[in-house]
């Protein structure tokens, strides 16, 4: 089975960004996720300052934490480091899940 995982800084608000484009980019990304999990994907997100013990115990986003403080947010698959310093796009989801990026958008057909 397929899982992804995506560990994210903290923010000030409730889709934690305030930079437009990257408030859109968070946006989209909780589409695609809500799309994937009603698929039945094993989708997770993890928040720094709620979830900082996610963080400790995961050796990936440790080790990628280590060797660059700032590859936030840091996108696993099936437990490897696949993404750094942006949430995962449409076609990257599309390509790991096999899921059309109609589907992933919220346009395709409903489960």
């Amino acid at each position: 089975m397929i899982k992804i995982e995506v560990f994210e800084s903290g923010g000030c608000c409730s889709t934690g960004v305030t930079n437009p484009e990257e408030k859109r980019a968070s946006i989209r990304f909780a589409v695609a996720v809500s799309q994937l999990s009603q698929a039945g994907f094993d989708v997770s997100g993890y928040n720094l300052l709620s979830d900082t013990t996610k963080f400790e115990e995961n050796e990936a986003v440790k080790e990628a934490l280590a060797s660059d403080p700032s590859s936030l947010p840091i996108t696993l698959l099936n437990g490897v480091v696949v993404k750094t310093r942006s949430l995962p796009t449409n076609e990257e989801l599309s390509e790991w899940t096999t899921m059309s990026l109609e589907r992933l958008e919220g346009k395709g057909e409903s489960i």
